[in-house]
């Protein structure tokens, strides 16, 4: 999902909102492969009535975790991880009693990589 001039991902997420998000109730989305970086805000990843948490990957190309919680259900304890090679984003939902987690391991990831970022959640 990197949306810029060059990209047709910005279809995606437009395709992906018309075709399940405004069609279905729907709690979070968990979305790996991200892609993200610092300089994409997140008004260009806005998805109409959800909050956004991402975990962007700061020092390798690809890569990262995002979540949309629906606006409707309140969130805490919000917390995001970047070891350069795992991404996690994560919340608490209380109302549905609930961790919602949203994790990205990549196939070349070391196994102590995936260890630190399990020992995160």
């Amino acid at each position: 999902m990197c949306p810029n001039a060059n990209s047709a991902s910005s279809y995606k997420l437009q395709y992906f909102v018309e075709n399940y998000v405004n069609r279905n109730p729907i709690l979070y989305i968990a979305i790996t492969e991200s892609w993200l970086k610092p300089y994409i805000q997140d008004a260009q990843i806005e998805i109409k009535g959800f909050n956004i948490i991402r975990a962007d990957r700061q020092n390798r190309e690809r890569g990262g975790s995002l979540l949309y919680i629906n606006s409707n259900l309140p969130f805490f304890n919000e917390q995001t991880y970047d070891n350069d090679m795992c991404e996690v984003a994560l919340c608490t939902i209380p109302n549905i009693k609930m961790i919602v987690c949203c994790f990205y391991r990549p196939p070349d990831a070391t196994e102590e990589s995936f260890i630190l970022a399990i020992r995160f959640c």
